[in-house]
């Protein structure tokens, strides 16, 4: 970030924004795409996962973000089984800066880890979950929703930051008889509560 022109001008813009938003009681996250894979086998995907949530932590720290400000990444690759991924992501979770280990969060996922698959890690860990219910409809594991519920907001409670929940649901017309792909699809707007 440093080595990028004009760099004390986007700090102190940066610094503007985080102001603007604790001033109005807004909370900043960011959730980083699809290709931050700290579970991956690929050395290189990690390396590049690391580098870039990094980033994300700097970001968030140079606009004066609380810890509630957190960076929301899915468990992502579940190459060679889940368990040995999520090995691997644990490992590679110590990697990252303190910054990104104070500010990572968890989101559970429609197509490989339910909230029931993270809980475990996440509570070892002590990395928060953001429960997704849309992805929990489409991929729930076996546990009830009211248990997982209490389980994650212990994680919440004992880091002292303000619980994230993700609510939306497929578009409109998308049934549980549709393919996973059509009911993956988010609808535009909140339809039932």
């Amino acid at each position: 970030l440093h080595d990028l022109p004009g760099f004390e001008e986007i700090a102190y813009h940066l610094h503007a924004a985080g102001e603007f938003a604790r001033q109005h009681g807004h909370r900043l996250t960011t959730h980083p795409g699809p290709f931050h894979v700290l579970g991956s086998p690929r050395q290189d995907v990690v390396e590049k996962s690391i580098i870039d949530i990094d980033i994300h932590a700097k970001i968030l720290d140079m606009m004066g973000c609380g810890k509630d400000s957190v960076i929301v990444i899915h468990g992502g690759s579940k190459q060679d089984g889940k368990q040995v991924a999520l090995a691997r992501f644990s490992k590679n979770f110590e990697k990252l800066s303190q910054s990104s280990r104070d500010r990572l969060v968890l989101e559970n996922c429609e197509m490989a880890y339910s909230v029931e698959d993270l809980l475990p890690m996440c509570k070892k860990l002590k990395i928060p979950i953001v429960l997704d219910y849309h992805h929990h409809n489409i991929n729930p594991g076996t546990k009830d929703l009211t248990y997982l519920t209490s389980e994650i907001l212990e994680i919440w409670d004992a880091r002292g930051i303000i619980p994230l929940f993700h609510l939306s649901e497929s578009r409109v017309g998308i049934t549980k008889d549709d393919s996973i792909t059509a009911r993956r699809a988010h609808s535009d707007y909140i339809e039932n509560l």
